[in-house]
Order: structure tokens, then C-alpha cells, then sequence
């Protein structure tokens, strides 16, 4: 048996069975500083459960409390510990700020960032997201900006709170949709919002969604991996559609399982039609070897840094393969028209200076040499 105790306010008799709810706050925490989220005492029943114990609090208003931890003895098997495989290697010494589970199999997950500075929901986000995600925290926005600018292509989701010191959640969403390394992050917002103005502030610094607190476990789980998942459909749909004619092939119409085809179209249907005017801008200077992401931004109505950003979540693409995508295509549609007579002509028509490599170019993304087709 274990007992803690306090010399605190204590705990009416009322709320004495009600302090193991998850999320509950008794009277006594509304007047305290630094509020707990209502999770810790709910945890230490359910491990209680998990050891066929007990947990229970015993107190008299103004006179402190104890809480009781009640578990079974059982004895140790006897048996010898078996030796460690041959091949076993020493646990390596992991930053404390990484959580994670020995998974079954080798396959990767998918890894996301939370940033929450209260320490019983962080520990708690841990616990129920590392079964499907590898799991990296933060305390700050400040901290988590630097964990993301050392690895822009390590995290796939960002989780944060916004009541925050040092750099609040707002500050962390601005500096992340203005890196075009980053902007294209889903980011997912973790907190009671108390003003219809600060949700009206997440929106327009481009947040992805919302929950609130208190929050039930199934619903941030479900919400964090249908954003991942609805990411990596787009992106492999867009992927698949053919620059030259905008048109989706026979894969790009099967990624979409078709209970979800519906809610999809509406994303989609922008996505193309944002990657039409992206590639109408591209194709409208096509000529011009010296064609910068600047110029296209300006004929888009955007910033350089934007549309950068837009073309590696669209596209999956950096801005110059996304160019050189779109010069290519346009290529095998002159070869296609029979527009021009030489290859060296072709090549000048799409931005090449130089024939020879735009021929090697060419043959990486369709297989063929351009001559092939004359």
C-alpha cells in the first residue's frame, strides 16, 4: 500500500469519487495559479485497474488529504532470466524529448511534434499518441521552431497548445506558415478557447483545426490521423496528375477510397484548379531560361515565400523540379504537335540552352530520348 499525503484545503466529500473523472477540477483548483488538466488522478485509477487495485482519497475539508494505492502482493516467478540474444545491442541514450514504443514491425511512423508546456498533458499526449506515433515535445513555441528548422522534413503533423511562454502558439503558426520550408505543415490547435476573437486569430494565420479542451481521446486520435492521411491522398493524387493536360490518370482516381471521394472533391477540385493557374503562369514564359519563382509569384498575386511553400505541399516538389516538370511536358507536347523540326529548337522553345542536357532531362522523366520520337 502507498499513501500520499497533503496539509492542503482537502477535498469536500462530494467530490471525493468525482476527482478520478478524467478532466475533472474540483472547487479548490479554481483558485490556483497553475490548474491541473484533471488527468493525473484519472491515470493512477486506471493503473490502479491494471493491477487489480484500489485508489481512494480519505479527507476533511481544511485538514489536508491522503490518497490510498492498494495493490495485491504477488510473488516473483522463480525461474532464471534468460540470457540476452548474441546480437543485442546496449539501448542508446535518447534525447528525453523523444517518446517512443517498440513497434512489431519495421515500418516507419509517422512522427509529429507536440508542444504543450504543462506537464501532466504532455505526459499524457504521450502516453495515448506514441502507440501509433513516434512522438517528439516541446515546452515552447521557441523551442519547437528550432527542433523544425534543424529537420524541415522531420515531423508531419505539429500539435500545439497556445497559452504558452516564451513563444505562444499563435507566434509558432505565423513563423511556421512563413517558411516556405515549413508552411505546409497540418497544424493542429489544442486549447479552450475563451475568446471567439483568438479563434478568429488562428484562422487567419492559417490554422488547420481545432480541439478543444477538455477533449476525449478517440476524437484528437481520429482528428490527427485523418489529417495525415487526408495530406498524403492530396499530395499523391496531385502527383499523378499529368502537367501537359491537367488531367488525373486511372491512379490519381483510385487513391481516393470512395466513401471519401465526396468529402475530397471539394479540396481537390481547389487543389487543380490552383495547380492550372500555377502551371498557366509557368507556361506563359515558358521561353525564358532565366524564369524565377519571383516572377510567378507576382503574376500569382503572392509571395515568393508562399508560393514556395504552395508548390512543396501541393506538388511534393521544390519550385525549380516543379519548373523543370512543366518545361519538360510542355516538350513532349511540341514533339507531340510536331511543332518543331530539331531537337536543339524544341529545347530553346521550353527554357534549354543547352540541348544535350535538356535531352538527358528528358529521357529521366519519360525513358526516351526526344530524337526517339521524331
Amino acid at each position: 500500500e502507498v499513501v500520499v499525503a497533503d496539509t492542503g484545503p482537502g477535498i469536500p466529500p462530494e467530490e471525493q469519487e468525482d476527482i478520478f473523472r478524467r478532466y475533472y477540477q474540483g472547487r479548490h483548483a479554481m483558485g490556483q495559479s497553475e490548474p491541473g488538466y484533471g488527468i493525473g488522478l484519472a491515470m493512477c485509477k486506471e493503473y490502479a485497474a491494471l493491477l487489480d487495485g484500489q485508489v481512494w482519497v480519505e479527507s476533511v475539508p481544511g485538514e489536508g488529504a491522503s490518497f490510498f494505492f492498494r495493490f495485491p502482493r504477488v510473488d516473483a516467478p522463480k525461474e532464471e532470466a534468460l540470457p540476452a540474444p548474441a546480437t543485442a545491442k546496449e539501448p542508446q541514450n535518447h534525447s528525453p524529448r523523444t517518446f517512443f514504443r517498440i513497434s512489431e514491425t519495421d515500418t516507419p511512423k509517422p512522427r509529429i511534434l507536440v508542444v504543450e508546456d504543462n506537464r501532466e498533458l504532455l505526459g499524457f499526449l504521450q502516453n495515448i499518441l506514441s502507440e501509433d506515433y513516434e512522438v517528439q515535445v516541446a515546452v515552447n513555441g521557441e523551442e519547437a521552431y528550432a527542433l523544425m528548422e534543424q529537420q524541415p522534413d522531420a515531423y508531419q503533423l505539429i500539435l500545439s497548445d497556445i497559452m504558452m511562454p516564451v513563444v505562444d502558439g499563435f507566434g509558432l503558426l505565423n513563423k511556421v506558415r512563413n517558411n516556405p520550408s515549413l508552411g505546409f505543415k497540418p497544424f493542429l490547435f489544442l486549447s479552450a478557447f475563451n475568446a471567439e476573437e483568438d479563434k478568429l486569430k488562428a484562422l487567419r494565420l492559417g490554422v488547420d483545426a481545432f480541439i478543444t479542451k477538455p477533449f476525449e481521446t478517440i476524437e484528437i486520435k481520429t482528428q490527427i490521423q485523418n489529417m495525415i492521411r487526408n495530406q498524403e491522398l492530396r499530395r499523391q493524387y496531385l502527383q499523378t496528375i499529368d502537367p501537359a493536360g491537367m488531367k488525373p490518370s486511372a491512379k490519381a482516381a483510385s487513391s481516393l477510397p470512395n466513401e471519401e471521394s465526396r468529402n475530397e472533391a471539394v479540396n481537390v477540385s481547389y487543389d487543380e484548379k490552383y495547380l492550372k493557374e500555377l502551371e498557366a503562369a509557368v507556361r506563359e514564359d515558358i521561353a525564358n531560361p532565366n524564369l524565377k519563382i519571383a516572377d510567378i509569384a507576382f503574376k500569382l498575386h503572392v509571395s515568393e515565400r508562399t508560393l514556395r511553400s504552395h508548390i512543396k505541399m501541393y506538388t511534393g516538389l521544390t519550385p525549380s523540379a516543379y519548373v523543370r516538370k512543366v518545361r519538360l511536358a510542355q516538350a513532349m507536347l511540341f514533339i507531340q504537335q510536331r511543332k518543331f523540326r530539331t531537337v536543339k529548337e524544341i529545347a530553346f522553345a521550353v527554357g534549354f540552352n543547352d540541348a544535350p542536357h535538356f535531352s538527358n532531362l528528358f529521357r529521366q522523366e519519360y525513358g526516351k530520348l526526344p530524337t526517339e520520337y521524331f
